[in-house]
């Protein structure tokens, strides 16, 4: 499946990169959504946007 393959890339690999990913994805999608409201996001979106916040504490 689709989740087996992204655990099979851990973030251990190159956290930089997928750092930088994770915000850049975040503050794009926050601003998609504040210019048009109607827009929702989708489940993998909301999924890596989940994992960011957690991974901030």
């Amino acid at each position: 499946s689709e989740e087996e393959e992204e655990e099979s890339c851990p973030i251990e690999e190159d956290p930089k990169d997928h750092s930088y990913h994770m915000v850049f994805t975040h503050n794009f999608f926050l601003n998609v959504v504040e210019e048009n409201p109607i827009l929702e996001p989708s489940n993998e979106d909301k999924i890596s946007i989940q994992e960011y916040d957690e991974r901030q504490d």
